[in-house]
């Protein structure tokens, strides 16, 4: 009999274990559930908050800012808009994005890029009959037979054509390549006989790998503190039209007046020398 009744107690005893556990477990999915929504709701509120304070901003801040985020696809972006001056078609742009980016493949389509640019307010889409877009208005026409069901029949869109606004090109004729590239060279002025070397490299036939760039500029002393690399040149010029990759680093003609500038610029004589002897 006492092993019987210790029995039933055992089992009691787990069953009631089992449904407390059961019971807790239930309570902290509930908790987690409740705590998921809620983490949702902040950030669909911190999304939102952004997205109205986005909007908030003038076109002309709005561009400035998704070029400044967009660094290393800004060529890209000013391709857009500097073809865009006239009307141009989807796959016109599809073309232009696909050359431009033939040696230098980016996650970005043409499609992303000009609702990116569209949402800054650089670029519009309109049709061909007007600078503002069209949408299609159903229109219902009689019954073709007797006892059938009527039905609406969309008219065929006019096919969406990308057109740069008035502040998109106000960004683009603000924007100087030889001005930024100055700019550049007036705040790193210490380094112009690295840029002046980055570029000779880059101005031979078959361009220059990171490779060559690096192995020429690597013992400078003017790279020992703080410690630059040859990435860091070779993307400074990109962003200024100074260079260009194609499967290797390419000077540009911006890049060509950069080096005349550069001619007599020459490293300092001693060791730790931080001017430039021009």
């Amino acid at each position: 009999m006492r092993v019987n009744a210790n029995s039933s107690d055992f089992s009691n005893n787990h069953r009631s274990e089992t449904e407390c556990e059961a019971s807790q477990n239930s309570e902290l999915e509930t908790t987690q559930c409740e705590n998921g929504y809620l983490a949702r709701n902040i950030e669909q509120e911190l999304f939102s908050a952004q997205t109205d304070m986005h909007n908030l901003k003038s076109a002309d801040e709005r561009i400035a800012e998704l070029f400044e985020l967009m660094k290393p696809q800004r060529k890209v972006l000013l391709s857009i808009l500097n073809s865009c001056y006239e009307k141009q078609p989807v796959h016109e742009i599809n073309l232009l994005v696909a050359t431009v980016q033939k040696d230098n493949v980016s996650v970005y389509s043409a499609a992303r890029f000009c609702l990116l640019l569209e949402e800054a307010g650089a670029l519009a889409r309109c049709t061909y009959d007007d600078d503002s877009l069209k949408m299609a208005v159903a229109s219902k026409p009689e019954a073709d037979f007797e006892d059938c069901e009527d039905y609406y029949d969309v008219d065929k869109p006019n096919k969406v054509l990308w057109l740069t606004t008035l502040e998109g090109r106000a960004f683009v004729e603000a924007d100087n390549f030889q001005d930024r590239l100055l700019a550049l060279f007036l705040e790193e002025e210490t380094y112009l006989p690295i840029y002046k070397q980055v570029l000779t490299l880059c101005s031979r036939e078959e361009g220059a790998s990171l490779s060559d760039i690096s192995g020429a500029i690597k013992e400078s002393p003017l790279l020992k503190e703080p410690p630059l690399h040859a990435a860091y040149f070779a993307e400074k010029l990109e962003k200024s039209d100074a260079l260009v990759w194609k499967k290797s680093w390419h000077i540009t003609d911006t890049g060509k007046e950069a080096l005349l500038r550069l001619g007599d610029v020459v490293y300092a004589q001693t060791e730790d020398a931080r001017e430039v002897v021009s």
